[in-house]
């Protein structure tokens, strides 16, 4: 660019400013302008929690998360059946849950420590924004009960998960044969549409238990009143819960029809459940699948 210096403009404004470090030229001669290399960056805007949340899962490879089904129900051969979900689901925990489920799904990334109002931020809870302090609140009580073995500060929170099942044992990557019960998948789908954000603590529990109970078969069946005993989950909140889900579509129910001796038919009704796509048994199967074939090609293995 070149530019003609115009003598009759005021003291300290002539136009090789901003681009002449040299001597000022002489009235009336011509001046190159170099044109800054800079002037086509700009600075970038910081993502919204939601959406660094989204990276963040993106970062983790898999599409879903293997959880540990004695996170939900504990063997037929315990002496009692509830578990980790139910406890939490009793005492009203809610933040608690939603920050341990990212905290497995982010738990491929190694050593992610982000400040808690950026936990914070990725965080919803039946829709309502989630603070810093209950972020805080939620990592004291997921370590009184032996999830994570570390307290926060306001400065970093790395989530140093033990195993899901409360044992207090360190975190390892589920295998299929535990306990005889293995795992069941989260499909990370359900924080990309925003599912998990905006279910209420019951439709949270009613969603995680059912995708417990179809991990292997594509249906289940059980009565409320079963709940409380197999899952720690009152009748009321089951109800509550299976009707959250239905009403958004998530859920498919069918009736049948078995033999009951003390019945004045000889016959009761009962219902099985099964989730609808992306969530039912044969799209997390196949996205399994494809996480073990985008393994194999990278040479590594995943759950």
């Amino acid at each position: 660019m070149i530019l003609s210096h115009n003598p009759n403009m005021a003291p300290g404004k002539g136009p090789w400013q901003g681009c002449h470090r040299g001597p000022r030229p002489t009235p009336g001669t011509m001046v190159w302008c170099m044109e800054s290399p800079f002037s086509d960056i700009q600075d970038e805007q910081p993502l919204g929690g939601l959406e660094a949340r989204g990276g963040l899962l993106s970062e983790a490879l898999r599409g879903y998360v293997p959880i540990r089904k004695t996170f939900v129900q504990l063997p037929n051969t315990s002496a009692t059946r509830p578990s980790v979900l139910g406890a939490l689901v009793h005492a009203r925990q809610g933040v608690a849950l939603q920050l341990l489920l990212l905290g497995l799904a982010l738990e491929p990334i190694r050593g992610l420590n982000l400040a808690p109002a950026r936990w914070a931020q990725m965080l919803r809870f039946r829709s309502r924004p989630v603070s810093t302090t209950q972020v805080l609140r939620a990592v004291g009580q997921l370590q009184e009960r032996g999830l994570v073995d570390q307290g926060a500060s306001r400065r970093g929170l790395e989530l140093n998960l033990l195993r899901e099942d409360a044992s207090r044992q360190p975190y390892t990557r589920p295998a299929g044969g535990e306990g005889g019960k293995g795992y069941f998948l989260l499909p990370h789908v359900a924080w990309d549409s925003g599912l998990l954000d905006s279910l209420s603590l019951p439709g949270l529990a009613a969603f995680l238990i059912t995708l417990h109970d179809t991990h292997q078969k594509p249906s289940f069946r059980a009565s409320y009143e079963q709940f409380a005993g197999w899952y720690g989950i009152s009748e009321r909140s089951a109800e509550r819960g299976f009707r959250e889900l239905a009403s958004r579509g998530l859920l498919l129910s069918h009736p049948q029809k078995i033999q009951d001796l003390r019945s004045p038919s000889g016959l009761r009704t009962v219902w099985w459940r099964a989730l609808q796509d992306p969530y039912s048994t044969s799209a997390r199967q196949r996205l399994q699948a494809l996480a073990r074939n985008r393994a194999a090609k990278a040479g590594g293995s995943r759950p």
